[in-house]
């Protein structure tokens, strides 16, 4: 009987520990790298978001655009001039005046 079988720790013992401690140290390289992904992967926002995000500018960009379109050439006037002509009015008599 050899030394290491009087110990209990036979030659095949000996190399079980061995490839169980490789395997362990590999499986916490896995499961490091594993959580470094869910991470990353939590920290973007989710397809709601995202679709939420862009139709909130695309509706800023058009009502900018329909803005800066419809701008009249030159400066509002201002004034009683600016409105036109007075409006029609009806009287309590049921008479129109100008």
């Amino acid at each position: 009987m050899s030394a290491d079988q009087g110990n209990g720790r036979c030659p095949q013992g000996v190399q079980n520990s061995t490839r169980i401690g490789d395997l362990e140290r590999r499986m916490k390289t896995i499961e490091n790298a594993v959580l470094e992904i869910r991470d990353r992967l939590l920290a973007r926002p989710s397809w709601l978001v995202s679709l939420v995000i862009t139709g909130l500018v695309t509706a800023c960009v058009g009502m900018g655009i329909y803005i800066v379109k419809n701008q009249p050439a030159s400066a509002p006037a201002t004034g009683p001039s600016a409105a036109g002509p007075p409006a029609a009015t009806a009287t309590t008599t049921g008479a129109i005046t100008p």
